[in-house]
Parts: structure tokens; sequence; C-alpha cells
């Protein structure tokens, strides 16, 4: 389990009124660590859901 992925997708599904948006930088790490295959993949469908 990545644990800075982690961190990103505690970020944007927190929640309808407390999930924040993902800055350039962050959304480009973010796809790195899926491209790479860091994050599990629980952690890229959240992140998917969330996304979308």
């Amino acid at each position: 389990m990545s644990h800075a992925f982690r961190t990103l997708l505690k970020k944007i599904a927190s929640g309808p009124h407390t999930g924040k948006h993902l800055t350039r930088n962050e959304a480009e790490s973010a796809m790195m660590m899926v491209l790479q295959a860091e994050a599990t993949p629980a952690q890229i469908g959240g992140f998917i859901v969330h996304t979308a």
C-alpha cells in the first residue's frame, strides 16, 4: 500500500462537503503512482470513483 497515495486519496474522498481538489502536482503524482503500480487496486478504484 502506498502511504503517499493514501494521503492524496483521503484528500479527495473525505466527503461531499469536506473533500478538496488535488493540485496539478498532486494529480500528476497520483497518476504516476497508478501507472507505476505503486498504489493498490483498491486505492486505484477509490481514486477513479472520487475523481469521476
